[in-house]
């Protein structure tokens, strides 16, 4: 799959980027992301590629999770951004209970779903929808089986929204289906939440990416702040963007070692010393950790670190970038907060 990528990539002249896993010697298997462009020659013969490699296993199960329709949930039921239905089995689902919270899913009233005539559960799922909604359901009864399926409904302003439907038959003592219930949530919020993620990870890509080259491009990359540590007189030099990360003056502010750590989060302090004194013997860090901004606010940076060595194998240099990554964090902890009121809204619908 990788070598079918890159060889298609010299074919076209074209980046490629892809997700494989890897094999560990301990027999663990991690999935990663490679990105990769090649440089061609006026011949059109590729004289270099450069590219990133980054391990995603945690976003990939988290990805898995997420694509067995698990949905955000603001608040439990008093704001619950759905609705708990029963109807018949009918091509249509006329319901004869709907919950309040209908009307903020869809628009149409609990009345206008429960009166005759009035709109069906069945006609507000989107036409290209319809008919794998229906084959799950159906399917799932077939065996006495619960479903949980996603797909898009229509409401009443004429908007599109997605929703995670999770429901089961309500079968007799001869095992006759009596009717339907469950609950539909409107996953349109965790879909967006999801996309931005995704959306930031490239961005942070496409930044790490672009660190391999000089420092003066790097210091023209929004967010990204590097800088230079000379460990035979101590002193350090910070780009602009480090100045920014921490809203500091460089007419007020000299960077050392000890007034950086000064500014991480006393949670932080202790273990990423540990990873810079590990550098200093082994060669590189990387690490996720957080800064105490000027005006107290707590942001998040990905910082990284190389040490340079003489000739006689003694550290001289060190150097490393920090990416304030506040905004994909945010996102993280929205998402992971969310799957929590989830669990426990599912749980006391079940119950």
């Amino acid at each position: 799959k990788v070598d079918k990528a890159y060889t298609e990539s010299l074919r076209t002249h074209t980046p490629y980027e892809i997700e494989h896993r890897l094999l560990m010697p301990d027999g663990r298997i991690k999935w990663l992301y490679e990105r990769c462009r090649s440089y061609f020659d006026e011949s059109g013969h590729p004289f270099r590629s450069i590219g990133t490699v980054q391990d995603i296993t945690l976003q990939y199960q988290t990805r898995l999770e997420l694509q067995t329709g698990r949905v955000i949930l603001e608040e439990l039921f008093a704001n619950l951004k759905g609705t708990v239905y029963r109807c018949k089995n009918a091509r249509d689902c006329k319901p004869d209970f709907v919950s309040e919270g209908v009307t903020q899913l869809t628009g149409y009233t609990p009345r206008e779903f429960i009166e005759e005539g009035g709109v069906t559960l069945g006609t507000l799922v989107h036409p290209e929808d319809a008919a794998r909604v229906r084959d799950t359901v159906q399917t799932a009864l077939k065996t006495q089986a619960p479903f949980e399926l996603a797909y898009r409904i229509t409401t009443r302003a004429g908007t599109t929204r997605w929703v995670v439907e999770r429901g089961h038959g309500i079968f007799g003592d001869a095992g006759d289906l009596l009717f339907l219930q469950g609950m539909i949530v409107d996953d349109t919020e965790r879909r967006n939440a999801e996309e931005a993620l995704r959306e930031l990870n490239d961005q942070l890509e496409e930044r790490i990416l672009q660190r391999t080259r000089d420092l003066q491009e790097a210091q023209q990359m929004a967010h990204l702040g590097f800088w230079t540590w000379n460990l035979q007189n101590h002193k350090i030099t910070w780009s602009d963007e480090m100045y920014r990360q921490l809203g500091l003056s460089q007419e007020k502010f000299t960077p050392d070692y000890q007034s950086y750590m000064n500014h991480v989060h006393p949670d932080d302090r202790a273990w990423l010393a540990e990873d810079i004194h590990k550098a200093l013997q082994g060669g590189t860090y990387k690490n996720e950790h957080r800064i105490i901004h000027a005006n107290g606010t707590v942001h998040w940076v990905h910082a990284r670190g190389k040490v340079i060595r003489d000739e006689d194998d003694r550290p001289v240099l060190m150097r490393g970038t920090n990416l304030d990554i506040t905004g994909r964090k945010k996102i993280e902890f929205a998402l992971r907060e969310s799957e929590k009121r989830f669990k426990l809204a599912m749980k006391n619908v079940e119950e």
